[in-house]
């Protein structure tokens, strides 16, 4: 086992976190500021400290750490000489396709850019091997490679060099979204029970302004994690949906070959095909309020494989196969706490604001769109 002091630069945070989360399933030490050093911790002194006793540093590269003056210390500072005098003491890791400086351009280093999250870790794996002859036979390399053996390794990091597809219209609110906490988890276990190949359909049914469309999207933020894909359309009729769906295929979100095709059609069909190969994703049906948006919903779900589908809706007439979920108005509480930190940068604060703030929730009847446009 090695200890390695993991040096980055805050924008590739996800990176260093990753790779720290790789070297410990590799047997491997790994050091990272962000999981040891407490509230009033001494950086400086831990540093110093990690350094001395490391037994590696790896330096997570991009063209932001090559700029960054507390990461020059592998580059200009007298670290260097001790590395000199260390065998492979600096383990150049390149996140990005970025020239190498001079200090760092003879070194052995390992190019993660560009590679999908397996061909990641065997590169990192293989790189972080002592240089060997392999015993015995080598292996025709013409032959099939073996299966890989994935032992469940616990919560993940996710890997940060290749983004999922994601449209979603909003970002999270974070700890502005109140009073759903419930309803999150809810939606949560309605969803979990679907694995493989099927298709679970949760609709969210409510009033106009309730906060519907709201509750999809931060309960995809909250479990990004577990999707392979995060998609977001809107389907107030069977047009609407069809153009959505189609849409899916272009460059922004799934980047599909058809994405070039004159016919929605031929993209329509190799999304459905992209969703059944790339399992589990999330799909958010929003605004479906009539019978037309009803029917083409239900006409769709049979077609869709591997994956769960979170319908935004007014209308009620579902099929029993599409489960409702009832959302109703934020309690007043939960209201007022809103509209208390959304405004908490924009405003003078009085004695009775907590007042005046429940007040205005009771006047918005705790509907989340008016809670929402009265903040900002």
């Amino acid at each position: 086992m090695a200890k390695i002091f993991v040096s980055y630069t805050s924008k590739d945070k996800d990176w260093a976190f990753w790779l720290a989360q790789e070297l410990e399933n590799l047997g491997h030490k790994p050091h990272i500021h962000e999981w040891e050093i407490g509230p009033g911790g001494n950086i400086v002194q831990w540093m110093e400290q990690r350094l001395d006793e490391a037994d590696h540093v790896l330096c997570v590269v991009s063209e932001t750490y090559l700029k960054k003056d507390y990461s020059s210390w592998e580059r200009q500072s007298g670290q260097w000489e001790a590395a000199g005098n260390r065998s492979n003491f600096v383990l150049p890791v390149f996140i990005e396709d970025c020239k190498a400086p001079r200090l760092l351009a003879p070194l052995k280093r390992c190019d993660l850019h560009g590679l999908t999250e397996e061909a990641a870790r065997s590169c990192l794996e293989d790189f972080l091997k002592s240089g060997a002859r392999p015993p015995g036979p080598v292996r025709f390399p013409g032959g099939a490679k073996p299966a890989d053996s994935s032992a469940d390794r616990g919560p993940a990091v996710s890997f940060p060099g290749v983004r999922k597809p994601s449209n979603l219209p909003l970002a999270s609110l974070g700890e502005l979204f109140k009073g759903r906490e419930e309803k999150l988890k809810e939606l949560r276990v309605a969803l979990e029970s679907a694995k493989g190949a099927g298709v679970l359909v949760r609709a969210l049914h409510g009033l106009g302004g309730v906060g519907k469309t709201r509750l999809a999207i931060e309960y995809a933020w909250a479990h990004e994690a577990e999707y392979s894909a995060l998609l977001f359309v809107r389907a107030e009729n069977a047009a609407a949906l069809s153009a959505g769906l189609a849409a899916l295929a272009g460059a922004s979100v799934l980047d599909l070959k058809e994405k070039e095709a004159r016919e929605d059609e031929a993209k329509f069909e190799a999304v459905l095909r992209w969703l059944e190969a790339n399992p589990i994703w999330l799909l958010i049906l929003d605004n479906v309020d009539d019978p037309d948006a009803v029917k083409a919903v239900t006409s769709l779900v049979p077609r869709l494989k591997g994956g769960h589908v979170v319908v935004t809706a007014r209308a009620a007439n579902f099929p029993p196969n599409i489960r409702k979920l009832e959302l109703d108005v934020i309690d007043e509480d939960a209201a007022a706490a809103f509209l208390l930190e959304r405004a908490a940068d924009d405003r003078d604060k009085a004695k009775d604001d907590e007042a005046q703030a429940r007040a205005l929730a009771r006047e918005l009847g705790g509907l989340a769109l008016g809670l929402e446009q009265a903040g900002a």
